[in-house]
């Protein structure tokens, strides 16, 4: 896994916690709902004893749906604030991650084009070739593209 890769797990982890707490807090809103319409309808109809037991049943599940709810809100809060309290460093990480991926980028694309002839003689002119179709393609450059603040092609 390269690191641009890994900040992206990072920042997709958060994302995900993010939306897991906002699901967690609809859940919780939306089972107390259903819980004030199942405990009204018991106050106020008398339905038979097979209807009162089958709302008994229904506020057991509804319960436990507001539970799960209530713990992936509460497991997910303390990363939400702290998301919230570090936007900058979450903002900071991803231009990292899109610099690390140019550079990337600009590395697999990397060539390297002769400046002399020492090694003509090897190569059987293909080194003569590629310097004139260097020199022809470019206009005074050097020869090839490297990130901001990396140094000068072919120098390694």
């Amino acid at each position: 896994m390269t690191d641009p890769e890994k900040i992206a797990d990072f920042l997709r982890f958060i994302k995900e916690a993010q939306q897991e707490y906002k699901e967690g807090v609809s859940g919780e809103r939306e089972t107390e709902s259903q819980l004030q319409d199942i405990a009204h309808r018991l106050e106020i109809y008398t339905d038979s004893y097979h209807e009162t037991a089958q709302l008994g049943k229904l506020f057991r599940q509804v319960r436990r749906t507001r539970r799960e709810a209530k713990e992936a809100q509460e497991l997910n809060e303390p990363l939400v604030n702290w998301a919230e309290s570090s936007k900058a460093a979450l903002k900071s990480l991803e231009r990292l991650m899109g610099t690390l991926r140019h550079i990337r980028e600009v590395q697999e694309k990397r060539a390297y084009f002769p400046r002399s002839h020492i090694l003509d003689h090897m190569t059987g002119g293909e080194q003569k070739a590629m310097r004139s179709e260097d020199y022809s393609a470019k206009s005074g450059g050097e020869g090839c593209s490297s990130p901001k603040g990396a140094g000068k092609a072919g120098s390694d």
